[in-house]
């Protein structure tokens, strides 16, 4: 039983990022940052890509977060997951607010 809830608790957030990654390359709260994944060549990642991403996740925070903290010195701002899984994040432009007249 213990065994069948923890793969449960791994898999659930894994099927979320994953399926709206190979959506759209963006979670709903991504597409209020306006931040999106991408793999290496510049398109959407594929599934293999997301499942590498959201297990190296899980070892660069089970690390104590150096996973996540070696953005700051990666020459490409790139995280542990990001390396492994030959993706990244990209910033969106924002939307122009209109002028007034």
């Amino acid at each position: 039983d213990r065994e069948l809830v923890w793969l449960i608790w791994v898999l659930t957030p894994m099927a979320f990022f994953t399926i709206f990654w190979l959506k759209s390359g963006q979670t709903l709260s991504m597409q209020a940052w306006r931040i999106k994944l991408v793999s290496d060549g510049g398109g959407l990642p594929g599934f293999g890509q997301c499942v590498i991403r959201c297990l190296g996740s899980i070892v660069s925070a089970a690390c104590l977060g150096a996973g996540y903290w070696w953005c700051l010195f990666d020459s490409r701002g790139r995280y542990w997951h990001d390396r492994l899984s030959g993706t990244h994040l990209v910033l969106l432009p924002g939307k122009k607010k209109p002028q007034k007249s």
